[in-house]
Formats: C-alpha cells, sequence, structure tokens
C-alpha cells in the first residue's frame, strides 16, 4: 500500500495525502479494530517519508466533493 501510494504521489508531484476507508465499496470487511490500525501504521511510514497525512476519523461518513490536481488517479480505490 505505501509502494502503491508514494508510487501515485510521484506521478503527480504530490506530498499530501488524505486516507479514508472506503470499506463500503468491496464485499468483504475487516474488524474495525484491523481497518483503523492499518490506516494509522500507513499513515506512520508515510510520515516518516516526509508525507503530510490527514486521517478521516474510522467509522464517519462524509458527503463531500472532491477537487484534485491532475488526472482521475488523484482517488483510487484498490481491490486486491
Amino acid at each position: 500500500m505505501i509502494k502503491n501510494i508514494r508510487w501515485l504521489a510521484q506521478k503527480i508531484n504530490c506530498n499530501r495525502v488524505t486516507l479514508h476507508s472506503f470499506a463500503h465499496l468491496d464485499d468483504s470487511k475487516s474488524d474495525p479494530e484491523f481497518a483503523d490500525s492499518l490506516i494509522e501504521e500507513v499513515a506512520t511510514k508515510l510520515r516518516e517519508r516526509d508525507f503530510g497525512v490527514h486521517i478521516v476519523p474510522f467509522g464517519h461518513f462524509y458527503e463531500f466533493n472532491m477537487h484534485v490536481k491532475g488526472p482521475s488517479l488523484a482517488k483510487v480505490f484498490k481491490k486486491i
């Protein structure tokens, strides 16, 4: 995950990311505790690599408009 985020950020010359759970896009779900710890771990590793990181609080539902610089790759959901 870190590698993919760094690759994508480099493509669009970006050093700030927002981590948000998009669990509703997949059929399988993990424990909320696991998902939260995974997001925190990713944030820590990205911060160690000088990224600015914002985490959307886990379990919160928002309606938002997103305006991003660059191609549609600026917002990605990847199912493994």
